[in-house]
């Protein structure tokens, strides 16, 4: 069996979610860094017609106060070197 990533692990969710007619999906990461308590502040406005598509940001709100400070700078150099 060949292992493929997780971006073609993505792309088959959204594959068979079309396939199957699913109105709304959600990806999330296995390493337990979200708060699935918090999934409907993401999927309220898809169904209530405000919004087509959300993203969340873990460096919006109170990152720097949740994660560690070198945590937190080594994530933001390198969001910017894989773009």
């Amino acid at each position: 069996m060949k292992i493929e990533g997780v971006g073609h692990a993505i792309k088959l969710g959204y594959l068979t979610s079309l396939k199957h007619n699913i109105d709304i999906v959600a990806v999330v990461g296995a390493d337990h860094q979200f708060d699935l308590e918090q999934l409907h502040l993401f999927i309220d406005p898809i169904i209530n017609d405000e919004a087509d598509y959300t993203k969340g940001n873990r460096f919006l709100v109170d990152a720097k106060e949740v994660m560690p400070y070198k945590r937190y700078i080594g994530n933001i150099f390198l969001s910017i070197l894989t773009r």
